[in-house]
């Protein structure tokens, strides 16, 4: 009897060694680009280990530039089964084709809910929304505000940036003029390739291109007004003639070398702006939020300006979706994103721009708040989106350079666009 119990006790402890063994041999595989792995932190500092440790799971990341991480989802999404089971997503690569490959989120999020949820900017959350349905959990993000050269400012006498979009357009004009050292200064500038910062314009009156709902509102005065003032300046000199070709670079070399007195771009981007190894004008180079028109000055306190954003996504083909959701889970928690927060990410969360540890360290953390509560997408989910930008930018071309009335050229986009819309 002893024997045969010293062998059963044996037993059930090689059980149980086994059963903890596979407990700690599951796995997690996310696909990114390296800057989220970078956000979650590394070694030690790594905000993931204690759910891998109370999980007994391994998290593993495969990283690639943004282009093959999206076709790598999709590729992955469209199989009968994948082993990637958490993936991110920009909010310009959504669309109605792209949800139906990915699982629904809501259900998940009742039996199972993200720390304050209410705590996530609603601009982002709302975008990514397909039928009522929730299929992205936003994680990083990149609003617009405006950049101004504070030693261009005094040149031209003016005191400080301004207050509302009129006066942006009125210091443009001021601010377009030959420095004596011989530098040509534009007044204004913003990329001419995407229709982003064309919107951030618009979103002074509260316009917009498309709206989530998909209606069409290019023709509608915010944008109309917008395209009317921008015209204004490419007629005074004061927007640059080759405005169609400017991409995101060139704008960092216009603002860093002095080229241009003031840019709509990225509020993060102010760091690189006055970066001493790479801008002639470094501690000159301030952002604020893009000020609204005096018409809505009751209604918004800045601009709504644009704002896009990386997701965390789960395929519908996953076989882990309840780890994947607790990971998920786990990463959005108001501790975590503080910590990501802190390693440089995007802080999705209200909250996280109160605490001290995290404002005390960025500087444009206030102005990135202020937009955030009212900021929303550029352009809406849509399969064909690629082909209603090329149709706005042709539209908007034609309206700048004078081909075309403003109200003209963006009927015309909105006839071109219409069919291209979900039914």
């Amino acid at each position: 009897m002893t024997r045969l119990k010293t062998v059963g006790l044996a037993a059930l402890a090689f059980a149980a060694l086994a059963s903890q063994a596979w407990a700690q041999s599951k796995e997690l595989n996310v696909i990114g680009h390296a800057v989220h792995q970078r956000a979650m932190g590394s070694g030690e500092a790594n905000l993931t280990n204690p759910w891998q440790s109370a999980t007994g799971t391994k998290v593993n990341w495969i990283t690639f530039d943004i282009p093959a991480l999206y076709e790598r989802l999709m590729r992955e999404a469209s199989l009968g089964e994948t082993t990637i089971d958490v993936a991110f997503l920009l909010n310009s690569q959504a669309n109605e084709n792209v949800f139906n490959l990915l699982e629904p989120l809501d259900e998940l999020q009742k039996a199972n809910p993200i720390e304050d949820m209410d705590d996530v900017f609603p601009g982002m959350v709302e975008a990514m929304k397909h039928d009522g349905k929730l299929y992205a959990i936003p994680f990083r993000h990149t609003p617009s505000g405006l950049h101004y050269n504070e030693e261009y400012f005094k040149e031209r006498g003016i005191a400080g940036p301004p207050k509302t979009v009129e006066e942006m357009f009125e210091y443009a004009k001021k601010l377009t003029y030959t420095r004596a050292d011989g530098t040509k200064v534009a007044g204004l500038i913003f990329t001419g390739n995407h229709p982003a910062n064309i919107v951030d314009i618009a979103r002074a009156w509260d316009g917009d291109f498309l709206t989530l709902k998909y209606e069409l509102a290019m023709t509608r005065p915010p944008m109309i007004k917008a395209i009317t003032a921008l015209k204004g300046l490419f007629d005074a000199g004061a927007y640059p003639k080759n405005f169609m070709t400017l991409k995101s670079d060139d704008i960092d070399t216009w603002m860093q070398t002095g080229r241009a007195a003031m840019a709509v771009s990225t509020i993060s981007k102010s760091k690189n702006y006055n970066d001493p190894k790479n801008s002639q004008f470094p501690g000159k180079l301030k952002v604020v939020n893009l000020p609204i028109s005096a018409e809505l000055a009751g209604k918004y306190q800045v601009a709504p300006a644009k704002v896009e954003f990386w997701s965390m996504v789960i395929p519908k083909n996953s076989k882990n979706k309840a780890l994947a959701w607790d990971f998920i889970r786990h990463v959005m928690a108001k501790d975590s994103i503080l910590k990501s927060a802190l390693n440089g990410n995007g802080s999705v969360r209200s909250s996280v721009y109160e605490r001290q540890e995290y404002s005390s360290q960025v500087p444009w953390a206030e102005v990135e708040q202020k937009v955030l509560k009212v900021a929303r997408v550029p352009v809406p989910p849509l399969a064909k989106a690629p082909e209603a930008i090329d149709i706005f930018l042709e539209g908007y071309q034609a309206a700048i350079l004078g081909m075309k009335s403003p109200q003209a050229a963006m009927d015309e986009v909105a006839s071109r666009v219409k069919p291209l819309l979900p039914k």
